[in-house]
């Protein structure tokens, strides 16, 4: 009987491991899957802006005087706005996250 007993246990050993491995496999294919939805709403983010930037400068006119070139060289660079690189937030997010654990 004590056997039967020790056979079930070591069978529900045995499951408790693969299901763990299963877990711990899908919980890091989930987080992968969860960086690149970020990463591609990152690549869009910035696309659209490269887009609105593009459109700027296409739409820019010549300036013909010394003034209007000096206006509009100050008009550039009062646009010019750092863009925060989000990818790299993130990846230290993750990276301080992952290690806190």
């Amino acid at each position: 009987m004590r056997n039967v007993f020790v056979t079930k246990a070591e069978a529900v050993s045995a499951e408790r491991t693969a299901l763990g491995e299963a877990w711990d496999t899908r919980q890091k294919a989930l987080e992968m899957a969860a960086e690149l939805a970020k990463f591609k709403a990152d690549q869009a983010q910035v696309l659209a802006w490269i887009r609105q930037r593009r459109e700027a400068v296409d739409a820019t006119e010549v300036a013909g005087t010394v003034a209007a070139v000096n206006a509009q060289i100050k008009k550039n660079s009062e646009q010019k706005v750092r863009r925060p690189r989000l990818w790299q937030q993130r990846r230290q997010h993750a990276t301080a996250h992952r290690y806190s654990a």
